[in-house]
């Protein structure tokens, strides 16, 4: 009894029970300042838009120019699940996001179980 326990316990702390992948985009623009990008993308989350609550299949975006740069930040969050609706809390909208904006120069996509989420830099003055 007590195994089971600590088990599941141990399965909910690691998130063991979430596929996750990443794909980095290989070529396009690179992020010209990191830091207003993850401002914009914390912003598509609180006031963009993108968090709260989605239908099955449903996907939003959000698109913000970085001003003097010739650059636009796009940012989208997609409900992959086909039957539930889902929430999605502002942290975690930023928090995916996020990931692909540190860890990739040319922007990315990223899976973790029902969320896909892009964050992808791009040439242009307009949105």
């Amino acid at each position: 009894m007590k195994t089971t326990s600590i088990l599941t316990s141990l399965v909910a702390v690691l998130g063991m029970t979430t596929s996750v992948s990443a794909d980095c985009f290989k070529s396009g623009e690179e992020w010209s300042n990191k830091d207003t990008a993850l401002a914009n993308a914390r912003k598509a989350c609180a006031e963009g838009g993108l968090s709260g609550s989605y239908e099955p299949l449903q996907r939003k975006r959000a698109c913000y120019v970085h001003t003097g740069r010739n650059q636009k930040h796009e940012f989208n969050i997609y409900n992959k699940n086909k039957n539930d609706v889902k929430s999605i809390t502002v942290d975690n909208c930023a928090l995916l996001l996020s990931r692909e904006i540190n860890g990739c120069k040319h922007g990315g996509r990223r899976t973790e179980g029902d969320w896909e989420a892009t964050s992808d830099p791009n040439a242009g003055a307009q949105c």
